[in-house]
């Protein structure tokens, strides 16, 4: 993979710190989504989580997941190539793990299983990642100014939101996500290392406190953001997109201040495999501990955070079992180890 990463022959370590904060959060995230949404459990903790995740979470995290590739990947490799290469380490693991999770689910009917994955499967992100980064290899292989490229993905950014707002049909294939995060994998790509620097990170942190307050002025607490779930509506799209790019490069660059922390970097490391496996997990243990989590004041918050780090563990022995492992193949990886 060539990269910021692979030019100094060095992996970057903050930028797996950084994958491994984004993934960390995206647990925090999802222990409301499954214990509040989808289980009903009532708990001084999830509605703390609830209260802050907007503003410190939702609004920039998934998009600096792709902003990051941008910055990461190779787009000048030739078209078939770069397919494969996309197809195993995104496709193979979005459609066998849909099709198991859809199984394990309660949904015992193969051919409903199979009919959902080709719809675009249980785990968006990675098929809006594909796609994602499809379109934007595209366009960087049939356009060489910047700009104009700019201009096309901000114009389907907009149409992902517009689209969401009409709600004309379903959301085949997460194309309302594709269009909207298509442009930060862009902003990676195109800006790359002059991403990194703190002078900047701190302006756009300014940025994002201003703009979330702008947006708690008027939208109260409804802060626009989109993740697989689409909180943006059309006259909060611009709110949205700033909100983003500015959160996205102030993580990046804080999580650049970390000198070492060999846990976030090996969960940045692992970060596709604890992505596909933490909702079985996360859905045991909310079970688990439902009583406990719904018991008021600091013993709701203890077993929230013996959920999210049980949640994490488990998560990484399954990535050191499947990376030490034949199975390591459903992520892309090859069997063995060779020279080029």
């Amino acid at each position: 993979m060539t990269s910021v990463i692979a030019r100094n022959k060095k992996r970057d370590p903050s930028i797996d710190i950084l994958k491994g904060v984004l993934i960390t959060l995206l647990i925090v995230h999802h222990v409301h989504d499954f214990g509040h949404r989808s289980m009903g459990i009532d708990s001084t903790a999830l509605d703390f989580i609830q209260l802050v995740q907007r503003p410190l979470i939702l609004c920039y995290f998934m998009q600096t997941f792709f902003l990051i590739t941008g910055m990461c990947s190779n787009y000048d490799k030739p078209v078939k190539t770069f397919i494969i290469n996309q197809v195993k380490l995104l496709v193979v693991p979005a459609a066998v793990f849909s099709f198991i999770w859809e199984m394990t689910s309660g949904i015992d009917n193969v051919k409903h299983s199979a009919l959902h994955v080709l719809k675009g499967g249980s785990y968006w992100f990675l098929t809006a990642m594909f796609f994602a980064k499809i379109i934007y290899y595209v366009l960087h292989k049939k356009i060489t100014n910047n700009k104009i490229i700019f201009g096309i993905l901000i114009v389907l950014s907009f149409c992902g939101t517009l689209l969401n707002e009409l709600d004309l049909f379903k959301n085949y294939y997460w194309h309302r996500q594709i269009f909207d995060l298509s442009i930060f994998i862009a902003i990676g790509n195109i800006f790359k290392c002059k991403l990194i620097n703190t002078e900047m990170g701190l302006i756009c942190f300014c940025i994002y406190v201003v703009v979330c307050a702008l947006c708690y002025a008027i939208y109260g607490a409804e802060i626009p953001y989109v993740t697989g779930g689409f909180g943006t509506s059309i006259d909060g799209w611009l709110f949205h997109l700033i909100l983003a790019t500015c959160g996205s490069i102030a993580v990046l660059n804080a999580c650049k201040s970390i000198k070492s922390s060999k846990l976030l970097e090996y969960a940045g490391k692992q970060s596709l495999v604890i992505y596909v496996f933490h909702g079985l997990f996360l859905s045991y243990f909310l079970k688990a501990f439902a009583p406990l989590l719904s018991k008021g004041g600091g013993v709701s918050f203890f077993y929230a955070v013996i959920i999210i780090t049980s949640v994490l563990g488990n998560c990484l022995f399954v990535a050191y079992v499947f990376d030490n492992t034949k199975l390591k193949v459903f992520f892309g990886k090859h069997l063995y180890a060779y020279s080029p």
